[in-house]
């Protein structure tokens, strides 16, 4: 028994050395051939779009492993165009630089008799992916593209690796449109973790898989991107997706102008409001990357956005309500979304929603805020085969109107309807009624000197050109004041006779009035229009406000 241990370790050791006498003739005569064999085969593969050129290749037949040295597949443009004017060319080419290619634990057993290739790992360090797509006629064939795995049929029946890593990527996107106009992204320092990558006969339509693979992770530490076409640029610090767990997080998001408000608004010609936007924290559950991929579809169960502020600002000075609004509605604008969606559930909490107006007339900026925003949104989505089944997206709402009142609102939207049907209906707690004087004395020069607000009820409706509805407004002790006109470096001067007289004979200082008589607000307004979604609601909604005080609207200044 002896002898046959003595002989199985003298047979293991023999070809131990016959594989190092292997990888050194590989060494020293191989790599040429082999250089050659694959430089070859990427051309003649690519119609020569591709050459393949590297440094150096070591390879160690006795552990398996290899290393490839500073990697370059690169596309050729003038066999680009060449192949542009004879309608072959793909949209997209691609040149790929990469500092190290490592695998480790190849088999040889599944290579030489399963015809499979079998990997451990494979590391991939500093690499440079740049990406471009151009606005070009599609091939001239009606064949589908192959598949990764009818491409490699012919040489394995499988591709295995078991890990896939790759740090610090470098990706870079630059796609012409029609008109000439280049766009181009950059996302750096990208890492990326794959496991159980497999291509086979049956992995294609393996649902449970993304690319191939059971699982990617993607890091992205920070990333800035103005955006093509804008005056917005995006950011964020961090970013990390998991295609496993079906999750998606990032921090500290921004949406923001990149040019002054005062440049934005002499040169605005729609009369946007101009955006501010940051978001501590986006979360996102439920994540399909089937979906996205297979149907071009960016789906997700919930969405959590937490922590936030956005801030919307206009300037009177500047621009005019002079452009149509018909048909821009949040849920109309969802419905013209190029991209489809479907997120089952937004939920929001801590979120600060801000509008700001600067007064052509009064020189001075007014403010509404609803604070501490928290509740959700549900169907938000533009799939029409999904609304067919369910065609309203709802929002349930709560907030601190001007950090004090609760604010409770119940919102829908009927994402099918032509003429933007929607409605809102909603409350507002105990608060004091000057606090409103943030908005009211820059814009209208007037103010709120005393009242309570005990109640505010409302249920309204509207579409693209008329909204209607009902409004209650109880109260106490409601007092205004009047102002003249401000001048040049002076206080402003109360109208004491016409304050007098507004609150005596146009007012009521209470709902209930002094004669027991209760004032429903009955809505029934015609839009204007050029006016916003929101500026009609605005505008509705105080029409209510001025039934129950006992004010005829039309006399009241308008806000622009």
């Amino acid at each position: 028994m002896k002898k046959v241990w003595i002989w199985i370790i003298a047979i293991v050791a023999l070809f131990i050395i016959v594989l190092a006498g292997v990888s050194v003739y590989y060494s020293l005569h191989y790599k040429p051939i082999l250089k050659k064999k694959l430089t070859q085969y990427v051309a003649g593969s690519s119609d020569s779009l591709y050459r393949l050129s590297y440094d150096d290749l070591r390879i160690n037949l006795l552990t398996g492993t290899a290393t490839l040295a500073n990697a370059k597949l690169e596309s050729d443009s003038l066999i680009y165009k060449n192949l542009v004017r004879r309608r072959k060319a793909p949209k997209s080419r691609f040149d790929i630089g990469i500092s190290a290619l490592t695998f480790n634990g190849f088999s040889w057993w599944d290579f030489l008799i399963r015809r499979q290739l079998h990997i451990s790992e494979l590391r991939i360090d500093t690499a440079h992916i740049h990406l471009f797509t151009s606005a070009i006629t599609p091939r001239d064939t009606d064949r589908q593209p192959k598949t990764l795995y009818q491409t490699i049929k012919g040489t394995f029946k499988a591709v295995h690796v078991e890990r896939i890593d790759m740090v610090d990527v470098n990706f870079q996107s630059s796609k012409t449109q029609d008109n000439g106009q280049r766009e181009s992204i950059k996302i750096r320092n990208v890492r990326l973790r794959a496991t159980d990558f497999l291509v086979n006969a049956t992995t294609e339509s393996d649902t449970n898989r993304t690319y191939y693979a059971k699982e990617i992770d993607v890091r992205i530490p920070k990333w800035y991107h103005q955006i093509s076409g804008s005056v917005y640029a995006v950011s964020f610090d961090n970013v990390h997706v998991n295609t496993k767990e079906e999750t998606a997080s990032l921090t500290n998001l921004k949406i923001a102008p990149t040019i002054s408000k005062q440049a934005y608004f002499k040169n605005d010609k729609e009369n946007k409001a101009l955006i501010f936007l940051r978001m501590d924290s986006v979360a996102v559950g439920g994540f399909k990357a089937q979906q996205l991929i297979r149907h071009k579809r960016l789906y997700s169960k919930e969405i959590y956005l937490k922590k936030g502020i956005a801030s919307f600002h206009k300037d009177k000075r500047f621009q005019k309500d002079n452009v149509s609004k018909i048909g821009q509605a949040p849920h109309q604008q969802i419905m013209k979304m190029s991209q489809s969606i479907l997120f089952d559930t937004v939920f929001v909490k801590g979120v600060d929603i801000v509008y700001n107006q600067f007064s052509d007339k009064y020189l001075k900026e007014g403010s509404i805020a609803f604070n501490n925003v928290r509740g959700e949104i549900t169907n938000v989505t533009n799939d029409t085969t999904c609304l067919v089944k369910n065609r309203y997206m709802r929002a349930d709402l709560d907030a601190d109107l001007m950090g004090t009142g609760l604010l409770q609102a119940r919102l829908y939207f009927d994402m099918l309807s032509k003429t933007g049907h929607h409605g809102y209906k909603g409350t507002l707690g105990p608060m004091e009624a000057p606090a409103f004087n943030r908005i009211l004395r820059p814009l209208l020069n007037i103010e709120i000197g005393s009242g309570h607000i005990r109640n505010i009820r409302f249920d309204m409706e509207g579409t693209d050109h008329k909204n209607w509805g009902t409004f209650y407004f109880d109260y106490d002790n409601l007092k205004v004041n009047l102002f003249h006109p401000p001048a040049a470096g002076k206080n402003r001067k109360k109208k004491k006779i016409l304050t007098f007289l507004v609150n005596q004979v146009l007012v009521n200082d209470s709902n209930p009035d002094a004669n027991e008589v209760y004032h429903v607000g009955k809505v029934d307004y015609t839009r204007v229009p050029e006016y916003s979604h929101f500026k009609t609601i605005w505008k509705s909604l105080f029409e209510g406000i001025a039934q129950c005080v006992g004010l005829n609207p039309k006399y009241i200044p308008d806000s622009g």
